[in-house]
């Protein structure tokens, strides 16, 4: 008696809606958003004192997004349309763990100087909120179709 195995490929399809927020998310991040937060530093780093660490917190807060930003919206827009779980894994984890933690210190830690700052964080979380959880359904419906599913027949020569 022979077995006879073979698999059936479920066709996946990148998401768009993850696109357009990602593209979207870096129009937001590059036009917007370091230009008013460049500019708000100068204005924030004139009107705090000399021995505070608001001035150390804030530049590090800045700095940490802006070099988190970068690659976490690269990984996106790269593992997107080519459907790669593992940098689509790397995305999600720039997503959560640096970005979020970062806008939720900047707006409890820092006052605003005005509205701007505050629906500048406001926007931005509910950018990575909304990106968070399409990647999270991408992925996880990724590695559904990517498991191979295996069908077990035993030979009949009159089935071929």
């Amino acid at each position: 008696m022979r077995v006879h195995t073979y698999h059936e490929h479920t066709i996946c399809h990148s998401s768009v809606l993850l696109g357009g927020l990602l593209h979207a998310h870096l129009g937001y991040s590059i036009l917007f958003t370091t230009p008013i937060w460049c500019a708000h530093l100068g204005r924030r780093w004139r009107k705090t004192e000399k021995g505070s660490s608001r001035k150390g917190w804030f530049l590090f807060l800045l700095l940490l997004w802006w070099l988190v930003e970068v690659p976490r919206l690269y990984l996106g827009l790269h593992a997107n349309p080519r459907m790669l779980v593992g940098k689509l894994g790397g995305f999600l984890f720039l997503s959560v763990v640096p970005q979020v933690v970062v806008f939720c210190l900047y707006i409890s830690l820092f006052p605003h100087v005005n509205d701007l700052e505050l629906s500048i964080c406001v926007v931005q979380l509910i950018l990575l909120s909304l990106e968070i959880i399409t990647a999270f359904r991408l992925l996880i419906r990724l590695m559904r179709y990517n498991t191979v599913d295996y069908y077990i027949h035993f030979w009949n020569p009159s089935y071929y």
